[in-house]
């Protein structure tokens, strides 16, 4: 059954989908998920699968029946508004209940954020500056490079979605997080001695994520332009120096653009 859908595009290239679930589909959804809770359930008296619903039913938690069934009905109906409408998201989608509670008894109405890739307009000047960069043959090229990619940061014009920002923010504190209790670190003995709150520190981060952004968005769009893509060649070269790229193609093909790229940049006389 499709889904009724209206689509909310906005200049960012972030779009909202708002959309209903039908008790029908609900309870669709949950017996189904039921089902596959008794085919596994074990209980006094009866073999493995062989329990009578209502058991089960009573047997397990109704908070867990019902994130089951958000889980499964939220993941196939966004999958299909995606597909049916050949949308390209780049990050992980924000789902919001317009009439909360989730309730088992009620139709939802739901409102689901996300965003494709962002677009970037790098500015003709910039590879003037890039050039006068180049001419200077006393700078090392470590400090060129470094020189070269402020000024692609400083002269790419991009928007990047809100919740790109959000979700890379907190990736990278959840990631920082894990760090610092390796450590045997806590989070507030970090923040004290950066001098920092949590407000500060997530504005750093997110900071960090536009320029990340802009400057791997810059990068596919120059290497499109010159025609800088790694070949098959070059991308089994580097697997096999380093096998433990084996699991990561995407980062390997990255990686390769990135250093084609910068050395286009070098180049540039």
């Amino acid at each position: 059954m499709k889904t009724n859908v209206k689509i909310t595009n906005h200049k960012d290239k972030s779009f909202i989908l708002n959309f209903n679930v039908t008790i029908d589909e609900i309870k669709k959804e949950y017996n189904h998920t039921l089902s596959h809770v008794a085919a596994d359930f074990e209980t006094k008296g009866f073999r493995k699968g062989k329990a009578p619903l209502d058991i089960v039913k009573n047997s397990i938690s109704p908070e867990k029946m019902l994130d089951e069934v958000i889980n499964h009905v939220l993941s196939e109906k966004y999958d299909e508004i995606i597909k049916d409408n050949n949308l390209k998201p780049v990050t992980q989608p924000a789902v919001k209940i317009l009439n909360p509670p989730f309730d088992l008894d009620k139709e939802w109405q739901i409102e689901i954020t996300s965003a494709t890739i962002p677009e970037i307009k790098i500015k003709p000047k910039a590879y003037i500056e890039i050039k006068k960069i180049n001419t200077d043959s006393k700078l090392e090229k470590e400090k060129r490079t470094d020189a070269v990619i402020k000024v692609i940061l400083e002269n790419s014009e991009t928007k990047i979605a809100k919740i790109i920002l959000d979700n890379e923010v907190e990736r990278k504190l959840t990631n920082l997080i894990d760090q610092i209790r390796s450590a045997s670190l806590t989070f507030e003995t970090y923040l004290k001695n950066k001098n920092q709150n949590l407000d500060e520190l997530k504005h750093e981060l997110e900071h960090q994520a536009q320029d990340e952004w802009t400057l791997n968005l810059a990068i596919t769009q120059i290497s499109s332009e010159q025609k800088l893509d790694p070949t098959e060649i070059e991308i089994k070269d580097i697997v096999s120096k380093n096998p433990q790229l084996t699991q990561n193609p995407s980062l390997v093909v990255y990686l390769l653009t990135q250093q084609k790229v910068i050395n286009y940049l070098l180049s540039l006389v």
